[in-house]
């Protein structure tokens, strides 16, 4: 009889969430609080940027992300633009929030 490998809870929220639930989903399934599953996935979530600094042509996400901004790009149109997961739409989000208020001040002042 073959042994197979164990998997605990978190990497089984973590191969879940890498087959495509949401974390809610994945807490209704396994019956464990969302808080636990959320954890989970955001420290996933982390090491996976950690792997991949960049976005697809070897530019910092950022520089990239606030070309597209100038571009008028929406969030949605920059993720599928350059490629980038899901997880990534805060970092848009946040970096055209800051982009836009930076351009703002520029003109007020």
């Amino acid at each position: 009889m073959a042994n197979k490998p164990k998997t605990n809870k978190s990497q089984k929220f973590r191969n879940l969430y890498d087959e495509g639930l949401s974390i809610a989903q994945i807490a209704k399934q396994e019956n464990e609080y969302y808080s636990f599953v959320h954890r989970v996935i955001r420290r996933h979530q982390k090491a996976q940027q950690k792997q991949e600094p960049t976005a697809s042509n070897g530019k910092a996400k950022k520089k990239q992300i606030e070309e597209l901004i100038i571009q008028d790009y929406s969030v949605d149109d920059i993720l599928k633009a350059l490629e980038l997961p899901e997880e990534d739409r805060s970092l848009v989000y946040t970096t055209a929030k800051k982009y836009k208020a930076k351009k703002s001040k520029k003109v007020t002042a």
